[in-house]
């Protein structure tokens, strides 16, 4: 069973944010939060505009919640001061994971954490001309996982007298990876053709 609360931005956390209890019938209660930062000004590929959610799975049967304002300011912090200016999102997302697990214990969530995410989500752009997602996943034990989507809208595809379709590239990178392929040439090495 589990009971979702979303609330509404308000003064001291100007973001919306789901807080999700899930109790099992063995007993176990987890607890799930998602921020959602809409708009950062990301300075990278010559300064891009992203959506972010950052989600934290706590630790079963947790009785004192870690204030989510800290880590919200220190994400988006990180995202508009972002140093390397030719990254692509999945280092971004990674990073910015690695580095808010790196600070857990300044943050106050040391001992509190299952697993924590950084997605960002661009709209398509010059580079990319589909809605692009990346989310890194970690956890205090060191463990960093990387998962990227591209959605393609309306494609042609001559089957049954031609049928258009929509497509979803998911990619989930090899643990700990620090360099990634450029998503852009992988969709332009499907021929993708657009109705």
């Amino acid at each position: 069973m589990s009971v979702e609360l979303l609330r509404e931005p308000v003064g001291f956390v100007p973001y919306p944010f789901l807080s999700q209890g899930i109790q099992t019938l063995g007993g176990n209660t987890a607890q799930l939060i998602r921020i959602d930062i809409p708009n950062i000004l990301i300075p990278v590929q010559g300064g891009t505009v992203a959506d972010a959610t950052l989600t934290i799975d706590h630790i079963d049967g947790l009785q004192t919640f870690p204030d989510i304002v800290p880590v919200t300011n220190f994400l988006q912090d990180f995202l508009t001061t972002y140093p390397f200016l030719n990254d692509f999102y999945q280092n971004i997302s990674t990073n910015a994971t690695q580095t808010i697990l790196n600070n857990s214990d300044f943050l106050g969530l040391t001992g509190t954490l299952d697993s924590l995410s950084v997605e960002l989500r661009r709209t398509p752009a010059n580079i990319l001309r589909y809605p692009f997602f990346t989310e890194s996943i970690g956890t205090e034990t060191g463990s960093l996982d990387q998962n990227v989507s591209v959605e393609v809208e309306d494609i042609l595809i001559p089957v049954q007298g031609g049928t258009v379709a929509d497509m979803r590239l998911n990619i989930n990178h090899v643990d700990g990876l620090q360099s990634f392929p450029d998503i852009a040439l992988r969709i332009k090495a499907l021929d993708i053709s657009k109705s």
